[in-house]
């Protein structure tokens, strides 16, 4: 008569792992090596950045408006409104009527900050971070005065009576005040690549060809803020450029339909079908605001590669496109106040965009 063996039920599941154990080591053993995340090499971070310094230079300009000159701005006539005097607690209330202005570096030449994401599909991105320190600087050629405060005297000047308002018609280059701005340009990179038949799956696949040879693919545009992103800095929604055929070019700040093959400040666009003008072309410049910031409390300027900055309306103004190859169109919107006011002080508040662009001399 046979005996029956009867196994604890611990024992059994003991038993159960060790045999779940030996057959996923077996199975592993069948398994292809991993081949790791793909995170890029000194060798390819060195070779990307010279495809940037030497083949794409223009794209790496991103300060050419800090030029220390100045340049005519138009702007409405100064006056005091009511609702200042009513809420002045450190008067005089003082306000200039600027005529030219300008913006200069700090630190000069302006040094980049890098950042080199790899991702696993052999690619790169390419971030280049700003960060502008900065002066403004303004000539006025009318100040106004409001004494509204007995206890505030200016260079011990007491002709004044308290409750009147100076306007003293004189031509003064305003004291440099320094502020900050940031943003970003971001580049696309990819490696050289090649059909093939994958041998396991009989697929066509593109592979990379070795030794990597990297190739800038796309880019985005910059856009820049200062001091920073907020909802008391003028936003921009879209640039709209009429050229003298008649062509409509469109900028938009962001467009959702995946579709969309336009040009769009947030999405990638090909380095190879950026906007094309021929020197000399006329453009006509229309800038459309979101955001909380009224057109009427900015001003609008646009530069052209390292040209002068023009200041413009936001609808109607021309601009003149000059140069050859890949150049940089610099569009601002900066609230007036930083303009306007002398005591108190306000900050210096505004959104510009950086389009790069091909420009045709027709010499080919």
């Amino acid at each position: 008569m046979k005996k029956l063996i009867c196994i604890p039920g611990t024992w059994l599941i003991i038993l159960s792992i060790l045999l779940l154990s030996i057959s996923c080591k077996s199975a592993k053993e069948h398994e292809a090596p991993d081949d790791g995340f793909f995170e890029g090499t000194p060798e390819d971070s060195a070779a990307i950045m010279d495809i940037l310094n030497n083949d794409y230079p223009e794209l790496l300009i991103t300060d050419e408006v800090f030029n220390d000159s100045l340049n005519a701005v138009a702007l409405a006539a100064i006056e005091i409104l009511q609702s200042e005097l009513y809420f002045l607690a450190d008067s005089p209330l003082i306000k200039q009527h600027v005529d030219s202005c300008g913006l200069g570096l700090m630190d000069a030449p302006l040094e980049h900050y890098w950042d080199l994401w790899y991702a696993m599909d052999t690619t790169c991105v390419v971030f280049l971070r700003d960060m502008f320190n900065f002066y403004s600087l303004t000539h006025a050629d009318v100040k106004i005065i409001a004494h509204y405060d007995s206890m505030v005297i200016i260079e011990d000047d007491t002709s004044w009576m308290i409750g009147t308002v100076d306007t003293i018609i004189e031509s003064y280059y305003a004291p440099e005040r320094a502020f900050i701005g940031q943003g970003r340009r971001v580049m696309f990179f990819d490696v050289i690549r090649e059909m093939e038949i994958d041998p396991e799956t009989g697929d066509t696949v593109w592979a990379v060809v070795e030794p990597r040879e990297w190739i800038l693919k796309r880019v985005l545009y910059g856009t820049y803020y200062f001091p920073t992103a907020a909802d008391d800095v003028p936003s921009i929604d879209r640039i709209i450029l009429t050229r003298s055929t008649g062509v409509i070019d469109t900028i938009f700040s962001s467009v959702y339909d995946p579709d969309y093959n336009g040009h769009v400040m947030d999405r990638f666009r090909a380095i190879d079908s950026l906007l094309v003008y021929d020197n000399g072309d006329l453009l006509t410049v229309t800038v459309q605001l979101g955001g909380q910031v009224s057109a009427a409390d900015c001003v609008f300027f646009v530069t052209v590669g390292d040209s002068a900055r023009v200041n413009i309306v936001t609808a109607g103004n021309q601009i003149e496109v000059i140069g050859d190859g890949i150049a940089n169109l610099y569009f601002e919107v900066v609230e007036t106040s930083v303009y306007y006011y002398v005591n108190p002080e306000k900050d210096y508040k505004a959104t510009m965009w950086l389009i790069p662009v091909r420009i045709n001399t027709g010499s080919e």
